[in-house]
């Protein structure tokens, strides 16, 4: 009864299932990770976290005068802020190729992290641009971090 219906067992299940999709997918040359796909709240989480980046995005685009190299030098400050590690490092450890998303591979909880990050980022730029009256140089978006750095980890 105890490893029918207890939780568990379901974690036991559940770690079980891993180690043979696992197996598996390493046998037909695939691999685990889109694994966290399998999550129930991943689906909510990813087409929320989708909408966030768009504000993101939006703020980039509308309140930040540099070129387009913002968005991919912004994101990884967004990973370094949050992780300490790059998203081209993330791609190396998890073999993606070029084209992956590193967000396809992250979970629920992760996603919710990274869009609550983003949209408070982007109400920052805007409201920094607004304030200015106008749109924010490299320098004064990278001095935004700061603060969002201090408040996770106590430091820079």
């Amino acid at each position: 009864m105890l490893l029918v219906e207890s939780e568990n067992a379901k974690v036991l299940r559940q770690i079980m299932l891993d180690i043979v999709i696992d197996f598996v997918n390493q046998r037909t040359g695939g691999s685990t990770k889109y694994i966290n796909q399998r999550d129930r709240d991943f689906i909510s989480a990813f087409l929320q976290e989708e909408n966030y980046r768009r504000e993101f995005t939006d703020a980039l685009r509308d309140y930040v005068s540099m070129g387009n190299s913002k968005y991919a030098i912004y994101t990884d400050k967004i990973y370094q802020s949050i992780f300490r590690e790059k998203a081209q490092e993330y791609k190396q450890v998890l073999h993606l190729y070029k084209r992956d998303s590193v967000r396809d591979t992250m979970y629920s909880e992760v996603l919710d992290l990274i869009a609550s990050y983003e949209c408070g980022l982007a109400a920052m730029i805007k409201d920094q641009s607004t304030q200015l009256g106008r749109k924010l140089n490299n320098w004064e978006l990278s001095d935004l971090f700061f603060p969002l750095s201090h408040y996770l980890y106590g430091s820079p």
